[in-house]
């Protein structure tokens, strides 16, 4: 599951057919109930706020950056960026937020979906104009070994049973 269609279609050598199965976004994490009444990216800049973000070179650390300058410019996102902690998975994130080392964080949606993490986090959506929808994108290799299991794998995940399943994992 590369993901990305960019990535597929720069290397579409490498894959003989593939089916969007579902999107995924960037969310602001908070702690369960949020007890910073964390609202919008807006108050990221309040003093009270300790806030995490992925590293740069990640997946989500790209793009949030993209999040932050397109919600409110390069100043915006430097000033987040500078008072911010970095983290290079999101368990890290995770883990920051539940032992209170921060009390917000940018990450995929899908995330707050994982084993245990709804216990901990809640999400408070950003708008679609900022955080727009990323497709999440299953391909088939042109070197696979098992070319019908994988199209079986393929058709099933882009079926109405596996769409329920990416929806329950927060890939909507």
């Amino acid at each position: 599951m590369p993901g990305s269609p960019k990535f597929i279609k720069a290397n579409a050598a490498l894959f003989s057919e593939k089916a969007q199965i579902g999107y995924n976004k960037i969310a602001i994490f908070v702690k369960k109930g949020n007890p910073k009444k964390i609202q919008s990216l807006k108050d990221f800049l309040r003093k009270d706020i300790k806030i995490g973000l992925g590293s740069d070179n990640s997946s989500v650390g790209k793009n949030v950056k993209s999040v932050l300058i397109k919600y409110g410019g390069e100043k915006f996102y430097n000033a987040i960026r500078e008072k911010a902690g970095i983290f290079y998975t999101s368990r890290e994130v995770i883990s920051a937020l539940r032992s209170g080392e921060i009390d917000a964080a940018l990450n995929w949606q899908a995330v707050s979906k994982w084993k245990d993490n709804s216990k901990y986090i809640d999400i408070v959506d950003i708008p679609e104009k900022y955080a727009p929808k990323k497709a999440l994108v299953l391909a088939i290799t042109s070197f696979s070994k098992k070319k019908e299991l994988a199209k079986k794998f393929l058709d099933f995940a882009k079926s109405p049973e596996g769409e329920e399943i990416m929806k329950k994992w927060g890939f909507k």
